[in-house]
């Protein structure tokens, strides 16, 4: 076919462009086997006549452009989306993907190095791959009958800036698929500026390639040359799904046409593809062992799981690797290569004593047949703990009477151990009498970090003694526990035989005693308040009191404290007048005697003063609320010794405020003392 200046330089049908994406492509539909890239990517795959995005029609081999037994469909640049979206798929191919901006090159020998190389900002296609097109994802390759039909032109950066350079000739070719200009007298051959070379014979038969989807950011102002978008990591976003190049078969009755010579073959040396990552799905056994439950410390055990492709008819998967976890550990305990039946094994001496669960991850080879990871189910395997050894010492081991102090010591250590080093750990020590299989108990958790679980015993009785030292130690994870019996020991009676008499005596149990000499009619007269010398403050006065008596007698030297609080001092002319007890404070602390064997704290507390004050503050309102002074809950503090057994008087002084607007008259109330006992 012959192709005008002014129209696109491939032969690709526009029908299925990649920003008109059919309904069914963006469906759920049934999982089949899969043509994939390099497992995790997205998987690309050619359909044939339409454009589905359905895995159940992925082609697993066929002819470009000439799809299908008639060899008369066109072959669609697809991506599978069963069980999945199409944007989820694309994001596969790199974040930057979407239906409208991927676009497809070709490697040879696919790796992760050529299909994702390094780019730069601007950098085309024809600098980061080897081959590429005018192809887009969605977009397909349709033949013709024609003798000359050459499906699709493959450039190379070199034969593409020729090209371009040489202003961009109409190509077309010949029928042995050379590249003409197709514009010019005579279709001469287009030689050095050719665009590139006939999908149909640009690969000798069994070339390994990779159809690699990349994303592009643009053009290249200078020539129109897609540009490759830099990824993550400054790499190319792109994906890939390897194929091997196929000539036609020898009989011609496959030939996309008939009626041609032989040589119509032997030009098209990779007329034909097939997907050598057909068989990407694989499946591992659960893992085994070939030692049984639970093993030694140390011991070697080897690991195994079988890995098969489940889309190859179970058939023996032998390249990539296998990685063997323990306890969901992400870092592997280490890797084997499956052998020829898929079997891989890892030995493995480094697992700690316990319960374990092993895991085995299959990884797929990154070149060459790309196959899909998978999980094998786990095994659990225990290792058993370390033995241990316990050196059981009696001294003295002779000689012996009941009741005599005897040294038990016992040292416990990891069986082999040629340091006998000591494990934490603690220590029962029991005692059976003439061959009784009832035991006395003589120290019980006793810790082997106190100089060899040392302790001092006695045996409560004469006859014939053997000791038994039973080691439990902290670690039981690691180590067992173990134990260890003296030989039998013979124990006479008591050399010196003794008896006991009992004694009992009673403490009394005491009490605690608060007394005061005033009363109604003898009370703390603090007498006639005197204006302060500044009158609007109000008025003030005070009066000394002692003989507040403390008598404790309670058994134990017990601590008490005495705290103090007022009432209201009501009164006046007419028995209204209120004095606010935070206006009554207690100073000047002192005591006449001291409790035996202790001190006494004495706190003052002011009138009117605020926490911590040394002298009293205004008067208060009789409407005020608060907690100053000697008012409110709790009580006040103003004596406490820790040590109170004995007799103690203390007095002080008293001190009335009252603000200038009180009623005159007399006025009376209660200050409560009262003795806690600590």
């Amino acid at each position: 076919m012959l192709r005008s200046p002014l129209m696109r330089r491939r032969r690709i049908v526009a029908g299925a462009l990649a920003l008109a994406i059919p309904t069914a492509i963006l469906a759920t539909a049934t999982a089949a086997s899969a043509h994939a890239p390099t497992p995790g990517a997205a998987e690309i795959i050619l359909e044939a006549g339409s454009l589905t995005g359905s895995g159940a029609n992925a082609l697993a081999s066929g002819w470009w452009g000439h799809e299908g037994a008639a060899h008369s469909q066109a072959t669609f640049f697809s991506l599978n989306t069963s069980g999945s979206t199409l944007a989820a798929t694309l994001a596969k191919i790199g974040p930057d993907a979407t239906a409208g901006n991927v676009t497809v090159a070709f490697v040879q020998n696919p790796t992760l190095a050529n299909v994702k190389p390094t780019v730069t900002a601007g950098e085309t296609v024809g600098q980061a791959y080897q081959w590429f097109d005018a192809s887009t994802f969605g977009a397909s390759l349709s033949g013709n009958t024609s003798q000359n039909d050459y499906v699709d032109a493959i450039s190379t950066n070199a034969s593409y800036s020729a090209w371009f350079a040489a202003g961009q000739p109409t190509y077309g070719f010949d029928n042995n698929l050379n590249a003409i200009d197709a514009a010019a007298p005579g279709a001469p051959l287009s030689g050095a500026h050719a665009i590139g070379k006939s999908i149909l014979n640009n690969w000798p038969a069994g070339t390994t390639i990779g159809l690699v989807y990349y994303v592009s950011d643009g053009t290249d102002p200078s020539n129109n040359e897609p540009t490759v978008k830099v990824g993550p990591g400054g790499v190319a976003e792109a994906a890939y799904v390897p194929l091997t190049t196929a000539a036609l078969p020898a009989d011609h009755s496959k030939d996309p046409a008939a009626g041609f010579p032989a040589s119509y073959d032997t030009v098209r040396t990779s007329a034909g593809y097939i997907d050598t990552a057909a068989g990407d799905r694989t499946a591992s056994t659960a893992v085994t062992s070939d030692v049984t439950s639970p093993a030694s410390p140390g011991a070697t055990v080897n690991f195994s799981t079988t890995v098969t492709d489940t889309d190859n008819g179970n058939s023996p998967v032998t390249t990539g690797s296998v990685s063997f976890f323990a306890d969901g550990s992400s870092t592997a305990l280490g890797s084997a290569t499956p052998n020829a039946s898929g079997k891989a094994t890892l030995p493995v001496s480094s697992l700690s004593p316990g319960p374990h669960s092993i895991t085995a991850t299959y990884t797929g080879p990154l070149t060459g047949v790309s196959l899909s990871s998978s999980n094998a189910a786990a095994e659990s395997f225990t290792i058993t703990a370390n033995n241990t050894t316990t050196v059981l010492a009696v001294n003295p081991n002779t000689n012996l009477h009941a009741g005599d102090s005897v040294t038990l010591t016992a040292n416990s250590f990891r069986t082999g151990d040629a340091s006998s080093t000591q494990l934490p750990g603690q220590v029962t020590y029991k005692g059976f009498l003439n061959g009784s299989t009832t035991a006395n108990t003589f120290a019980s958790g006793v810790p082997t970090g106190t100089n060899n679980a040392q302790t001092v015993i006695s045996f409560p009785a004469a006859g014939s003694w053997v000791v038994e030292a039973d080691f439990t130690p902290t670690d039981n994870v690691n180590y067992q526990s173990s134990n260890n019996s003296s030989s039998a020991l013979t124990v006479a009676a008591a050399a010196n035989p003794t008896a006991i008499g009992n004694v009992t005596a009673d403490i009394p149990a005491g009490s605690l005693a608060i007394t005061t000499p005033y009363t109604s009619t003898n009370p703390i007269n603090v007498g006639t308040l005197s204006p302060n010398t500044d009158p609007t403050t109000g008025y003030s006065g005070s009066a000394p009191f002692a003989g507040i008596s403390v008598t404790d007698t309670r058994a134990g030297d017990l601590p008490w404290t005495v705290t103090a609080q007022s009432s209201i001092l009501t009164g006046g002319t007419d028995g209204l007048g209120v004095i606010n007890a935070q206006n009554v404070g207690i100073t000047g602390l002192l005591s006449g005697l001291t409790p035996t064997g202790g001190l006494i704290t004495y706190t003052n507390v002011p009138a009117d003063a605020l926490p911590g004050a040394a002298a009293a503050g205004p008067a208060v309102e009789a409407n005020a609320s608060g907690t100053l002074g000697l008012a409110g809950l709790p009580a006040k503090t103003i004596a406490h010794t820790a040590h109170g057994v004995g007799s103690w008087t203390f007095g002080g002084t008293l001190t009335v405020l009252a603000p200038a607007d009180t009623e005159a008259g007399h006025y009376a109330g209660t200050v409560t003392f009262t003795a806690l006992s600590q």
